[in-house]
């Protein structure tokens, strides 16, 4: 291993929120997910919400079955929990309208929905290009720090 690797087990702090800072500003999360099929699944979007919270986010909307609302109500209490619509146009207006940073989508559309229609993957290939549209521009930011 090289000499100036340095393997730590600490994380790095949040970045400090200013004073007059709204939690919205701290960045925006959806997650869509929950089954209550035979078998309700609630941890999985709880769990997410409680990690988007962890890593800075500032709101965080969760979009469950109803059936599931009090459970991930009770699991992810500061998280805003919606109904998860089941037509596909709702689904985008909704998310549309809390103008998220990220979305968790792919697992649980095919989860809740048992396969991908179009709304779906457009989603995905939207918020797939976005990241990378980002990442491109942050690369090219600091190009002479890389060189």
């Amino acid at each position: 291993m090289p000499a100036d690797v340095t393997i730590t087990r600490e994380i790095a702090p949040l970045p400090e929120r200013k004073p007059d800072a709204h939690k919205g500003d701290a960045g925006r999360v959806v997650v869509i997910g929950g089954s209550c099929g035979e078998v309700m699944m609630v941890g999985a979007p709880a769990m997410t919400a409680s990690a988007a919270f962890r890593t800075g986010s500032g709101l965080v909307q969760l979009f469950v079955p109803e059936a599931l609302r009090a459970a991930v109500a009770v699991l992810s209490p500061c998280a805003t929990i919606r109904t998860l619509p089941t037509a596909s146009e709702a689904l985008l207006s909704a998310i549309g309208e809390f103008r998220a940073d990220a979305i968790a989508v792919a697992g649980a559309w095919i989860g809740v929905t048992a396969g991908l229609d179009l709304a779906a993957v457009l989603l995905i290939l939207a918020m797939v290009f976005w990241i990378a549209g980002f990442d491109v521009i942050y690369a090219c930011q600091d190009i002479e720090v890389d060189r």
